[in-house]
């Protein structure tokens, strides 16, 4: 998957995503179950993308790509 910039639309994806990722940091997850809750509520909204393109988009957001 090539990586691209959100639109508008998407914002809540990110924010979703982004949310996740920071309780489960919170709760002393570590980095791996941080990056699986990510994945978890990135399949809510893109159940149509496979696991593969899923952890990409969750590292992009974790990593501010798409921020």
């Amino acid at each position: 998957m090539t990586s691209r910039l959100f639109s508008e639309k998407d914002a809540a994806f990110v924010v979703a995503v982004h949310e996740a990722i920071e309780a489960a940091a919170i709760s002393g997850l570590c980095r791996d179950g941080q990056i699986e809750i990510g994945v978890q509520e990135a399949r809510k909204t893109r159940p149509d993308l496979c696991d593969e393109d899923l952890l990409a988009l969750v590292m992009d957001v974790r990593d501010g790509d798409r921020l």
